[in-house]
């Protein structure tokens, strides 16, 4: 289910950056799959 931004009309966060909504070329998506598929085993392994 989606949650609303309750702070889409705020007129004093214009100039804040969206996080959640970076543009995908800058973020290095198989690197970060890399690492949290490394996570995970390393986690499973403490079991």
């Amino acid at each position: 289910m989606a949650e609303p931004d309750r702070d889409a009309d705020r007129s004093d966060l214009q100039g804040l950056a969206q996080l959640d909504r970076a543009p995908a070329q800058e973020i290095d998506e198989a690197a970060m799959r890399t690492y949290r598929q490394g996570q995970v085993r390393a986690e499973m392994a403490k079991l």
